[in-house]
């Protein structure tokens, strides 16, 4: 986000880039054809809230020549978007700027938004850089812990605003304010005993500062508000440690796989129905999003966040009944961060670790369903086995097994895949995903996947 709209970095060719705005004006899509979306890049709803701009969502396309779709949801009245290319001297490629075509132009006092080309990922000296002629930019002072260590707060010279929000692919909570960072600001203790495991700041440019907040083990990001315009308030809660169930033992058979929507071209060798490993085994099943992060919103309206929370309640019920120990990231509807799951799995010395999704595009494209299944160093045969049995369960489109570096599968220290369970947003995926049926055919699925694994060498 800059101070007049969007800022798009990319690299390698100049993109493409086209334009358009849906029949209700209420989406603007900006689509990058010959384009790919790094890893690091959220592949899910942004909240922004600025510039009469509701949310921002980033998808990519698989196709051929493949894409990258940002749309923008906007108010009905808002103006109309353009993209304008953005280079670093006379022919390196900077990045696509989105702005409103309503916005002034830029003086020589007060440049646009060019961001240093291969900035590394650690954040600059906190040394703070020239105003450009705006004397009435706020300076950043200090950020404290208070209230007993429930707050962050953050100090600026004058009144500020802000806008802030998850950013998925780095696992922090992110903070952006139009503002500098004064020299040698003081910044809260961290680490051991800190409810705050580590804080990065970032003067993003001239206009911009960036506060990630990594949240300790236990912790939960709560409100965020302004007691006064010079004070930002971040609240943090300390929630209850995790109870491991204990295992259940009751009988029951992993239905076998329904075979009336056999997933095309595909040869998979018949499997014959897992029995329960013997030993203590302990399965952590993470149902994404939660609370008011409601995930992906898709065709009727259906939430990402109660379609994984159902399915993953019942991969655990049918894991305990055979004897397995299934432990709920969480067990109802709250509110979770990403750091939290992985500590969860590490309590309780998972013995695997899966993250149930489910996937979206563009509205405008119900064509794109399917099963995809990530995963980070050593899940692969993991997600192999997964993947292979949600097919063979399901009938669902195959969209293969891919590496990625989603937080939770990267940062847990068991074999860990990340299950996207079908697109919200696809006409086949939808119309089964809104049924209780399919979710627990899809259930099972991934049960009857999982104790295939846990019996195998």
């Amino acid at each position: 986000m800059t101070p007049d709209g969007f800022f798009v970095r990319v690299s390698g060719a100049n993109p493409q880039v086209q334009t358009q705005r849906s029949r209700d004006r209420r989406q603007i899509t900006y689509t990058f054809t010959n384009a790919i979306l790094a890893n690091r890049v959220p592949r899910r709803d942004l909240i922004v809230n600025r510039f009469g701009v509701s949310r921002v969502q980033v998808t990519d396309s698989q196709a051929v020549p493949p894409s990258v779709q940002i749309t923008l949801f906007v108010e009905r009245k808002a103006p109309n978007w353009e993209a304008r290319i953005s280079t670093f001297g006379s022919n390196a490629l900077g990045g696509v700027a989105l702005v409103p075509v309503d916005t002034p132009q830029r003086t020589a006092l007060n440049p646009p938004y060019l961001p240093t080309p291969n900035r590394p990922p650690d954040p600059p000296p906190l040394i703070p850089p020239p105003s450009y002629g705006n004397p009435d930019l706020a300076t950043i002072q200090a950020i404290d812990l208070g209230n007993n260590d429930s707050q962050l707060l953050i100090q600026a010279s004058r009144s500020v605003v802000y806008t802030s929000g998850w950013d998925r692919s780095a696992g922090a909570y992110r903070i952006n304010l139009p503002a500098r960072l004064a020299a040698g600001i003081r910044t809260p203790r961290t680490g051991a005993g800190s409810p705050i495991l580590r804080l990065q700041l970032r003067q993003e440019d001239s206009r911009t500062v960036t506060i990630l907040v990594y949240p300790a083990a236990g912790i939960q990001i709560g409100d965020i508000n302004q007691p006064n315009p010079q004070l930002v308030a971040l609240e943090l809660t300390r929630t209850q440690s995790v109870q491991v169930p204990p295992p259940l033992t009751r009988p029951l058979t992993v239905p076998p796989p329904v075979n009336s929507y056999p997933p095309p071209n595909t040869s998979y060798p018949p499997i014959s129905q897992p029995r329960p490993p013997k030993g203590r085994l302990v399965v952590v099943i993470d149902p994404g999003h939660g609370g008011p992060d409601v995930g992906a919103v898709g065709i009727g309206g259906i939430w990402e966040k109660n379609i994984v929370l159902d399915v993953s309640r019942q991969v655990a019920d049918l894991l305990e009944r055979q004897g397995i120990q299934a432990v709920l990231t969480r067990p109802d509807d709250r509110d979770l961060d990403l750091e939290p799951r992985v500590q969860i799995a590490r309590q309780v010395n998972a013995t695997i670790f899966v993250s149930i999704h489910a996937n979206s595009i563009n509205l405008s494209r119900p064509d794109i369903s399917g099963i995809e299944t990530y995963y980070y160093a050593t899940g692969a045969r993991l997600a192999q086995v997964l993947h292979r049995n949600i097919l063979q369960g399901t009938g669902a489109k195959d969209r293969g097994v891919r590496t990625a570096r989603f937080y939770v599968i990267r940062r847990t220290t068991m074999p860990s895949v990340l299950l996207e369970i079908g697109f919200v947003t696809g006409q086949e995926d939808a119309s089964r995903l809104s049924t209780a049926a399919y979710r627990s055919q899809m259930a099972a699925a991934i049960a009857r996947g999982i104790l295939e694994y846990l019996q195998s060498p």
